[in-house]
């Protein structure tokens, strides 16, 4: 069963920069179970591909993922990664147990141009 929330909610602004590797950031986690728990890690890797991830990738993504060493919940896809500024720098595509892969800030602003979205952070 699906759950909407009715409550307003401040924007999430995208940062200009990409995230470094081993730089500190936090995952902003909406699951039904879990939802705004706020879950601290590091970037280990910037550009895990889907092979590197699991050997199946049946829509044929050729993105590099983020991997952050957070655990992440069925549920959680979507969430935002945020970076010591409190600007999103990638989106949770899913996790494997041990690591969570983000959708990197670059990849996010390519689709959401695509879509006919530019979104900046402030500064």
């Amino acid at each position: 069963m699906m759950h909407y929330c009715n409550e307003p909610h401040n924007s999430v602004l995208f940062s200009h920069r990409s995230a470094k590797a081993l730089r500190c950031v936090v995952m902003l986690s909406w699951p039904i179970s879990g939802h705004r728990t706020a879950i601290l890690g590091h970037i280990s890797h910037r550009g895990r591909t889907m092979p590197d991830i699991s050997g199946d990738n049946p829509y044929g993504f050729t993105m590099r993922l983020t991997e952050v060493d957070i655990t992440s919940e069925s549920g959680s896809s979507g969430a935002p990664c945020f970076d010591g500024w409190g600007y999103s720098v990638g989106v949770l595509h899913g996790g494997d147990g041990r690591f969570s892969y983000f959708i990197p800030l670059n990849v996010v602003r390519q689709t959401l141009a695509q879509w006919g979205f530019v979104m900046y952070a402030d500064e």
